[in-house]
């Protein structure tokens, strides 16, 4: 069959006219997928082009099958109206008026769904009846156009195919049956002669039966064929649609269940926090001729640091600082398990380095690699002497008036890991105005806005210029504060504990 560019012009415009009303896209046809939007992960739409949709989550989106299917009626009578225009000017009066009517249709169509028909109901049994008056006035124009010899029975595959994309009614089943059935009443029509041929763009020319009989078959058997392989592939993304359904809801399931665990655990967190909070001692202690301030900083809910301070009443007062090693609650544990055995093992912080063995022992193959650093000291009030022992931790400094600060020697092996530990004893005279500052590694690795990790030049210039501060002044927060501001509001990367001695005349 040979198509002229007449037909060519005229078949064109008329499928302009039908992609508006093929376009007909099917909504969700699952109604849990209408409700809240947890119950509707995936939408069941299946647009022209055959593709699974997504259904958005907000429930504004309900709106949006009715904006739809007002487009895609609008589109249908403006294209109908555009091709019907089209022809009249070409002088086609006939197909003109067969396009006419087709507008009219259009029109009051879309009339009706706008004030009448939801996107609902135009998906369902309703959406049939559009497709009815499609077909009939597709092959009315098909008989113009050469009957059976007509190359506009292209068009009738596109119907079947995009109507049979409708999940919620036989769209695409009623497709092929009526245009089979309205088909073969106009080749039997045509074989009889009870229709004489027409074709109103191009030469007439009757078939004869063999040609009619072939076209009949080919219509029969592409408009099925069509239907049951899109009907197929239709079922197959609605079963993927239901398996990503289910997915879906038993994501948000766990979801929920995880984050029901996850609160739960915040408050336990936060009880453990408090708990932990009150085993530290308060932020200063006075006592004769000295002064303790403490500082304690938490990266997490709980955290790994420990500190304590043990007071005689022959003047020998102990500090103990304590670092186990990692965040968060196993640390914290560690940390409990390092305040169980200094309690129990109290007698012995009259000596610092005896102390720490004894915490070593105690902790030793317990705390599953967590090692412990730690700094244990204890002063002499009446003396003014300093006695501590290093393990693993960061030595104290001295801050004396008028001088730069000073690192004070120290080192010895964490707690925790070998039975023997490497420790030794240190002693340090003191004056009135000293200051000695305890701290563990969470203020040596601060790091400032551009990253750089606080050095020791920089942490001795900080102490030294809290050197001239009052003894009634609380140099503690001075430190944290000056520490917060080279961080520049990023906070510390590790727990932060600071204690600060500061000597004063026995009296």
């Amino acid at each position: 069959m040979i198509l002229s560019k007449a037909d060519f012009r005229c078949h064109r415009k008329i499928v302009f006219l039908l992609l508006p009303s093929a376009r007909r896209i099917v909504p969700c046809s699952d109604r849990r997928l209408l409700r809240s939007p947890p119950e509707r992960p995936f939408s069941r739409c299946l647009p022209a082009c055959g593709s699974a949709l997504v259904a958005r989550m907000n429930p504004a989106d309900d709106r949006e099958p009715t904006a739809r299917f007002t487009v895609i009626n609008t589109l249908r009578t403006v294209f109908t109206g555009l091709a019907c225009f089209l022809t009249f000017q070409a002088g086609q009066v006939a197909p003109g008026w067969i396009l006419a009517i087709l507008l009219l249709f259009a029109v009051l169509w879309l009339l009706i769904t706008l004030l009448w028909i939801s996107a609902e109901l135009q998906s369902g049994y309703l959406s049939l009846l559009p497709t009815f008056f499609d077909i009939t006035l597709l092959t009315v124009y098909i008989y113009f156009t050469g009957g059976t010899l007509s190359t506009a029975l292209l068009i009738y595959v596109y119907v079947v195919a995009v109507s049979s994309m409708n999940s919620r009614a036989p769209q695409g089943l009623f497709a092929a049956a009526y245009i089979v059935i309205l088909y073969s009443g106009l080749t039997v029509a045509m074989a009889m002669d009870w229709l004489e041929p027409r074709n109103i763009v191009g030469p007439i020319r009757r078939p004869d039966p063999l040609e009619m009989a072939q076209s009949l078959t080919l219509v029969t058997v592409i408009c099925f064929g069509v239907y049951f392989m899109i009907r197929g592939l239709v079922r197959s993304l609605e079963s993927k649609n239901e398996t990503l359904i289910k997915q879906a809801e038993d994501f948000q399931e766990v979801n929920r269940d995880l984050a029901a665990k996850n609160r739960m655990i915040k408050d336990e967190l936060v009880v453990a926090r408090k708990i932990q909070e009150t085993l530290i001692p308060s932020k200063t202690v006075e006592g004769k001729g000295f002064k303790l301030e403490s500082r304690y900083i938490a990266l997490h809910e709980v955290g790994g640091d420990y500190l304590d301070f043990f007071m005689k009443r022959e003047g020998h007062h102990g500090i103990l600082v304590a670092d186990a090693a990692g965040h968060g609650v196993p640390a914290a544990l560690v940390a409990s398990m390092t305040k169980m055995a200094a309690e129990q093992h109290k007698d012995k912080i009259h000596h610092p380095r005896h102390f720490l063995s004894s915490l070593n022992r105690a902790i030793l193959d317990r705390t599953n690699l967590h090692f412990v650093a730690a700094i244990y000291a204890l002063y002499h009030a009446r003396r003014r002497k300093l006695e501590y022992c290093v393990a693993g931790n960061p030595p104290p400094y001295l801050v004396r008036p008028g001088e730069p600060a000073r690192l004070l020697e120290g080192q010895g092996s964490v707690l925790g890991v070998i039975e023997e530990p490497r420790l030794n004893q240190y002693q340090v005279r003191l004056e009135p105005g000293d200051r000695i500052v305890f701290f563990t590694d969470g203020i040596d690795e601060c790091r400032n806005a551009r990253g750089e990790q606080l050095s020791q030049g920089q942490l001795e210039a900080l102490l030294t210029g809290i050197s001239s501060l009052e003894a009634s002044e609380n140099v503690a927060d001075r430190i944290v504060s000056e520490l917060e501001n080279f961080t520049s509001g990023r906070g510390f990367e590790d727990d932060v504990t600071l204690v600060v001695l500061t000597v004063e005349p026995y009296k």
